[in-house]
């Protein structure tokens, strides 16, 4: 049996409707100057979310202003190095 998709109405289904915003989702434990992206898109309250969405900052028309704001609150990630894999 397969499941209908789910249809998301309001400001989710505008947002998830444009180029680059498919996952958006608010969180509730995120403030509003922890999003990197247009719509509250793109968290990066912690490193592993910043590196996220660098990683997803191509898909986005504002891509250049997500790298800014990461590189921004996370000097320290570095584009060209990726995270080190625990053994």
């Amino acid at each position: 049996m397969s499941k209908t998709p789910k249809k998301y109405t309001g400001k989710l289904g505008k947002i998830r409707s444009k180029a680059g915003e498919s996952d958006a989702y608010t969180y509730k434990n995120v403030k509003a100057k922890d999003y990197a992206g247009p719509n509250d898109t793109y968290p990066i309250n912690t490193i592993k979310r910043g590196r996220a969405a660098l990683a997803y900052a191509h898909d986005s028309p504002e891509g250049a202003e997500i790298r800014s704001k990461v590189h921004t609150k996370y000097p320290s990630i570095d584009a060209a190095k990726k995270p080190k894999k625990k053994k």
